[in-house]
Protein backbone atom coordinates (compact mmCIF):
# COMPACT_ATOMS: atom_id res chain seq x y z
CA UNK A 1 0.00 0.00 0.00
CA UNK A 2 1.56 2.89 -1.12
CA UNK A 3 0.80 6.23 1.26
CA UNK A 4 0.48 8.83 -1.85
CA UNK A 5 -1.85 6.60 -3.27
CA UNK A 6 -3.64 6.25 -0.28
CA UNK A 7 -3.16 10.04 0.28
CA UNK A 8 -4.93 10.54 -2.83
CA UNK A 9 -7.84 7.79 -2.28
CA UNK A 10 -8.73 9.55 1.18
CA UNK A 11 -9.36 12.64 -0.80
CA UNK A 12 -11.75 11.32 -3.70
CA UNK A 13 -13.68 9.69 -1.13
CA UNK A 14 -13.74 12.93 0.93
CA UNK A 15 -15.41 14.26 -2.11
CA UNK A 16 -17.94 11.93 -2.75
CA UNK A 17 -18.91 12.16 0.84
CA UNK A 18 -19.15 15.77 0.41
CA UNK A 19 -21.28 16.21 -2.22
CA UNK A 20 -23.89 13.22 -0.83
CA UNK A 21 -26.79 15.54 0.50
CA UNK A 22 -26.19 18.01 -2.63
CA UNK A 23 -29.36 19.03 -4.32
CA UNK A 24 -31.63 17.49 -0.83
CA UNK A 25 -33.50 19.66 0.83
CA UNK A 26 -32.17 19.57 4.63
CA UNK A 27 -34.28 20.99 7.14
CA UNK A 28 -33.18 21.56 10.86
CA UNK A 29 -36.47 21.87 13.49
CA UNK A 30 -34.84 21.12 16.19
CA UNK A 31 -31.27 21.52 18.28
CA UNK A 32 -30.43 17.87 17.28
CA UNK A 33 -30.81 18.25 13.48
CA UNK A 34 -28.30 21.63 13.65
CA UNK A 35 -25.56 19.83 15.80
CA UNK A 36 -25.92 16.62 13.57
CA UNK A 37 -25.43 19.02 10.46
CA UNK A 38 -22.89 20.80 12.71
CA UNK A 39 -20.93 18.04 13.14
CA UNK A 40 -20.29 16.24 9.72
CA UNK A 41 -19.74 19.77 7.93
CA UNK A 42 -16.84 20.13 10.60
CA UNK A 43 -15.25 16.61 9.96
CA UNK A 44 -15.79 17.28 6.05
CA UNK A 45 -13.66 20.61 6.35
CA UNK A 46 -11.43 18.61 9.46
CA UNK A 47 -10.78 15.69 6.69
CA UNK A 48 -9.94 17.72 4.08
CA UNK A 49 -7.35 19.91 6.00
CA UNK A 50 -6.29 16.53 7.14
CA UNK A 51 -5.70 15.27 3.31
CA UNK A 52 -4.35 18.48 2.43
CA UNK A 53 -1.60 18.49 4.88
CA UNK A 54 -0.09 15.24 4.61
CA UNK A 55 -0.23 15.83 0.58
CA UNK A 56 2.19 18.76 1.55
CA UNK A 57 4.20 16.34 3.86
CA UNK A 58 3.04 19.13 7.08
CA UNK A 59 2.59 16.02 9.10
CA UNK A 60 2.52 17.42 12.75
CA UNK A 61 -0.57 19.21 11.47
CA UNK A 62 -2.22 16.56 10.34
CA UNK A 63 -1.66 14.55 13.37
CA UNK A 64 -2.65 17.11 15.66
CA UNK A 65 -6.12 17.51 14.09
CA UNK A 66 -7.27 13.73 14.56
CA UNK A 67 -8.03 14.50 18.18
CA UNK A 68 -10.89 17.04 17.54
CA UNK A 69 -11.88 14.64 14.03
CA UNK A 70 -12.73 11.73 16.92
CA UNK A 71 -14.60 14.08 19.42
CA UNK A 72 -16.52 15.54 16.01
CA UNK A 73 -16.79 11.89 15.42
CA UNK A 74 -17.53 11.12 18.66
CA UNK A 75 -20.41 13.94 19.30
CA UNK A 76 -22.38 13.36 16.44
CA UNK A 77 -23.42 10.07 17.87
CA UNK A 78 -23.77 11.25 21.09
CA UNK A 79 -26.31 14.22 19.37
CA UNK A 80 -28.23 11.19 18.13
CA UNK A 81 -28.40 9.04 20.79
CA UNK A 82 -28.17 11.93 24.00
CA UNK A 83 -31.38 13.04 26.08
CA UNK A 84 -32.53 16.92 25.64
CA UNK A 85 -29.87 17.54 28.33
CA UNK A 86 -27.62 16.38 27.49
CA UNK A 87 -28.32 18.07 23.72
CA UNK A 88 -28.29 21.52 26.15
CA UNK A 89 -24.85 20.63 27.15
CA UNK A 90 -23.60 20.30 23.71
CA UNK A 91 -25.32 23.32 22.93
CA UNK A 92 -23.83 25.59 25.68
CA UNK A 93 -20.57 24.06 25.09
CA UNK A 94 -20.54 22.54 28.83
CA UNK A 95 -20.43 18.98 27.52
CA UNK A 96 -17.29 17.14 27.96
CA UNK A 97 -16.49 13.86 26.21
CA UNK A 98 -15.30 11.23 29.05
CA UNK A 99 -13.11 9.05 26.25
CA UNK A 100 -12.88 6.44 29.22
CA UNK A 101 -16.94 5.85 28.43
CA UNK A 102 -18.00 7.08 25.50
CA UNK A 103 -17.34 4.31 23.31
CA UNK A 104 -18.77 1.69 25.64
CA UNK A 105 -22.02 4.11 25.90
CA UNK A 106 -22.64 4.76 21.57
CA UNK A 107 -21.51 0.82 21.51
CA UNK A 108 -24.81 -0.18 23.12
CA UNK A 109 -27.34 2.83 21.85
CA UNK A 110 -26.01 1.40 18.31
CA UNK A 111 -25.60 -2.12 18.72
CA UNK A 112 -22.12 -1.34 17.59
CA UNK A 113 -18.69 -3.47 18.99
CA UNK A 114 -16.25 -0.98 17.29
CA UNK A 115 -16.30 2.40 19.62
CA UNK A 116 -14.98 0.99 22.67
CA UNK A 117 -11.81 -0.75 21.14
CA UNK A 118 -11.24 2.46 18.66
CA UNK A 119 -10.83 4.57 21.91
CA UNK A 120 -8.72 2.36 23.53
CA UNK A 121 -6.21 3.84 26.69
CA UNK A 122 -2.88 3.88 24.24
CA UNK A 123 -5.19 5.56 21.66
CA UNK A 124 -6.44 8.17 23.71
CA UNK A 125 -2.67 9.20 25.10
CA UNK A 126 -1.59 9.11 21.84
CA UNK A 127 -4.66 11.54 20.27
CA UNK A 128 -4.00 13.86 23.15
CA UNK A 129 -0.29 13.89 22.72
CA UNK A 130 -0.88 14.71 18.97
CA UNK A 131 -2.78 17.93 19.72
CA UNK A 132 -1.41 19.21 22.46
CA UNK A 133 2.61 18.82 20.81
CA UNK A 134 3.50 16.30 23.31
CA UNK A 135 6.01 13.66 22.66
CA UNK A 136 4.57 11.77 20.12
CA UNK A 137 5.26 14.90 18.09
CA UNK A 138 8.47 15.98 19.59
CA UNK A 139 10.14 12.56 18.94
CA UNK A 140 8.97 12.56 14.89
CA UNK A 141 10.85 16.04 14.41
CA UNK A 142 14.30 13.62 14.32
CA UNK A 143 15.50 11.15 12.43
CA UNK A 144 18.32 9.68 14.40
CA UNK A 145 21.12 12.19 14.68
CA UNK A 146 19.06 15.06 11.66
CA UNK A 147 16.76 17.42 12.58
CA UNK A 148 14.06 16.18 9.79
CA UNK A 149 10.40 15.00 10.43
CA UNK A 150 10.17 11.31 10.82
CA UNK A 151 6.38 9.80 10.37
CA UNK A 152 6.49 6.66 9.58
CA UNK A 153 4.24 5.00 6.88
CA UNK A 154 2.11 2.95 9.13
CA UNK A 155 1.26 6.16 11.40
CA UNK A 156 0.27 8.33 8.53
CA UNK A 157 -1.97 5.73 7.12
CA UNK A 158 -4.11 5.39 10.23
CA UNK A 159 -4.56 9.22 10.59
CA UNK A 160 -6.04 8.71 7.17
CA UNK A 161 -8.08 5.43 8.05
CA UNK A 162 -9.20 7.65 11.45
CA UNK A 163 -10.04 10.38 9.27
CA UNK A 164 -12.35 8.30 6.56
CA UNK A 165 -13.81 6.17 9.19
CA UNK A 166 -15.24 9.29 11.12
CA UNK A 167 -16.32 10.67 8.17
CA UNK A 168 -18.14 7.84 6.94
CA UNK A 169 -19.58 7.12 10.12
CA UNK A 170 -21.15 10.60 10.55
CA UNK A 171 -22.13 10.56 6.99
CA UNK A 172 -24.27 7.45 7.81
CA UNK A 173 -25.71 9.25 11.25
CA UNK A 174 -26.54 12.11 9.37
CA UNK A 175 -28.16 10.57 5.95
CA UNK A 176 -30.33 8.20 8.35
CA UNK A 177 -31.70 11.00 10.60
CA UNK A 178 -33.05 13.03 7.93
CA UNK A 179 -34.60 10.13 5.98
CA UNK A 180 -32.16 10.06 3.42
CA UNK A 181 -32.72 5.74 2.32
CA UNK A 182 -30.70 6.56 -1.06
CA UNK A 183 -27.77 7.94 0.58
CA UNK A 184 -27.86 6.21 3.24
CA UNK A 185 -27.27 3.53 1.65
CA UNK A 186 -24.73 4.80 -0.63
CA UNK A 187 -22.69 5.51 2.12
CA UNK A 188 -22.56 2.03 3.35
CA UNK A 189 -21.48 1.13 0.01
CA UNK A 190 -18.75 3.19 -0.43
CA UNK A 191 -17.62 2.44 3.10
CA UNK A 192 -17.71 -1.31 2.55
CA UNK A 193 -15.62 -0.30 -0.90
CA UNK A 194 -12.96 1.59 1.04
CA UNK A 195 -12.49 -1.09 3.08
CA UNK A 196 -11.57 -3.84 0.57
CA UNK A 197 -7.86 -2.63 0.27
CA UNK A 198 -4.93 -4.59 1.42
CA UNK A 199 -4.91 -5.11 5.26
CA UNK A 200 -0.75 -4.67 5.09
CA UNK A 201 -0.11 -1.13 6.94
CA UNK A 202 3.74 -0.82 6.97
CA UNK A 203 5.49 0.08 10.00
Amino acid sequence: MKVREEIARASRYGRELETMLDGKEVTATSDRDLLIIGYRGLLLDYHTSIVTLLEQELYGGAFALLRPTVEAWVRIHIAKMGTDETLLQLKNDTYRVDFSKAGEEIDKAFELEFFEKSLNKAVREALHSYTHSGWFQVARRFNETEFESRYSDGAILNVLEGSMTALFMATIVTTKHFGFEKEWQRTHDLFSEYNKRPLEVPK
